[in-house]
C-alpha cells in the first residue's frame, strides 16, 4: 500500500523505508507556497498553478525514480480552485500511478458531484492523450535533477507549519550548519536552481545527495552545504 502523505519532501525517506508508493494529500496553493518562499528567502517563485504543481510533483518523481516506486497525488478540499483542472492530467502525463480523491470528512473533502467531473474530464483527457509508458514504469523521466543535501527538507509544510524549520531552538533557518553556513542559504541556492528550471520550462526532479548514486539524468546540479553547486554531466 501506499503512503499518504502531507510533507512533500519526505517522499524521499518514505520510499527509502520500504514503502511501495507515496501519495500527496493535495494541498496546492500557488499564492501561499509564493509567499512562504518570499517570506524565507526573499525570493521571488512563480505564483502560478504550474510552477506550484511541478515544484511538488518533482520531489514525487525524483524519489520514486531512484527507489523504483510509485507516486501520486490527490485532489483535496483546500486545493487553490486555480489549481484543480491541472492536477490529474499533469500527474497523468508524468506517470502517476494514483490519482485519489479526499474524501473523509466535512471540512476537506471534495464533494462527489465534483468527483464525477473531474473524473469524466480525466477520461476523456486519456482518451485523447493515450500513455505510452506502462503503469510498471511509471515515472517520467526529467534531464536533470537538483540534489539537496540529506536531510534538507523543502516543502511548504515545513516552511509554514510548527515543523523542522519553525522550531529555531533545534533546526531554525538561520542556524549554521557544518560546513558553517545558514541553513536559509543553502535552501536558496536549491531554490534559485528550481526557479532557473522553471523560467526556461526545463523539466527537473527534487533529490537528495549522500544516499547512493543518482542515475539516468543528463545533468545533475549537487547543492552542497556551503551553499555552492556542483553540476555534474554524466556520459
Amino acid at each position: 500500500y501506499p503512503v499518504w502523505e502531507t510533507v512533500t519532501s519526505s517522499a524521499w525517506y518514505e520510499f527509502k523505508a520500504g514503502l511501495p508508493g507515496f501519495v500527496f494529500e493535495g494541498r496546492y496553493r500557488p499564492q501561499k507556497l509564493a509567499e512562504e518562499i518570499k517570506k524565507a528567502f526573499a525570493l521571488d517563485f512563480p505564483a502560478t498553478p504550474h510552477a506550484c504543481i511541478q515544484f511538488n510533483y518533482a520531489w514525487y518523481r525524483g524519489a520514486a525514480r531512484h527507489f523504483g516506486g510509485k507516486w501520486g497525488v490527490a485532489i483535496y478540499g483546500q486545493m487553490a480552485p486555480n489549481v484543480i483542472p491541472l492536477v490529474f492530467p499533469h500527474a497523468y502525463d508524468e506517470g502517476a500511478a494514483y490519482l485519489w480523491f479526499w474524501t473523509s470528512d466535512h471540512g476537506h473533502h471534495v464533494p462527489y458531484p465534483e468527483q464525477k467531473s473531474i473524473t469524466r474530464a480525466l477520461r476523456d483527457y486519456e482518451r485523447r492523450h493515450p500513455r505510452t509508458t506502462p503503469p510498471e514504469n511509471p515515472t517520467a523521466h526529467a534531464p536533470i535533477a537538483i540534489a539537496l543535501p540529506y536531510g534538507y527538507h523543502l516543502d511548504d509544510y515545513v516552511l509554514s507549519r510548527d515543523s523542522l524549520w519553525r522550531k529555531p531552538e533545534v533546526m531554525g533557518l538561520d542556524v549554521i550548519n557544518a560546513a558553517g553556513v545558514p541553513y536559509r542559504q543553502v535552501l536558496r541556492v536549491a531554490l534559485l536552481e528550481v526557479v532557473d528550471c522553471l523560467n526556461r520550462n526545463v523539466p527537473f526532479d527534487l533529490v537528495y545527495w549522500g544516499d547512493g548514486e543518482l542515475t539516468g539524468y543528463q545533468e545533475i546540479r549537487f547543492v552542497r552545504e556551503d551553499a555552492t553547486v556542483e553540476v555534474s554531466r554524466p556520459k
